[in-house]
């Protein structure tokens, strides 16, 4: 359940990205959780077809929030709460 929250939450994150699916970045920086990583994976590549905007999700053990709070990604997976 986490995960499908966590997924969703992100999945958000994307859409909040676009304005009438005009992207306001070409490219979007995230990290979270590993164990998602395949899932986002596929999302983000169907995500960058659809929207033109490629996202960028690095897999990292621990690091997603406080890359987040540092501002150096625009998005994270929130599952570490």
């Amino acid at each position: 359940m986490k995960y499908v929250l966590s997924f969703l939450m992100t999945l958000v994150i994307l859409m909040v990205a676009t304005v009438d699916g005009t992207a306001k970045e070409q490219e979007l920086i995230g990290a979270g959780a590993t164990f998602p990583y395949p899932l986002y994976s596929k999302m983000f590549d169907v995500y960058s077809k659809e929207y033109g905007v490629k996202v960028n999700y690095k897999p990292s053990l621990g690091c997603g929030i406080r890359q987040l709070t540092n501002k150096t990604v625009d998005l994270a997976d929130l599952m570490q709460l």
